[in-house]
């Protein structure tokens, strides 16, 4: 009986990123490759002033809009 593979092989599809293990009956399982992870750094105040100024501006754009289509309604 062949015993389940306890590392996983690369699949032998190309251009994949899958892997793939055996069990006893010759059953393929395939898993998928797990992304690296990163790290964020909390925004600093600058990068809070700039968003929230962005926001401001976005939220007098769309009151404007939203008025001017009122009046002509």
């Amino acid at each position: 009986m062949k015993q389940e593979s306890k590392q996983p092989t690369p699949s032998t599809t190309p251009n994949t990123t899958m892997y793939t293990t055996t069990n006893e009956t010759g059953q393929l399982n395939n898993y998928a490759k797990e992304p690296k992870m990163y790290y964020s750094h909390y925004p600093t105040l600058w990068e809070h002033a700039q968003l929230g100024g962005v926001a401001v501006l976005f939220l007098g754009v769309m009151l404007a809009v939203s008025f001017a289509a009122s009046a002509v309604a």
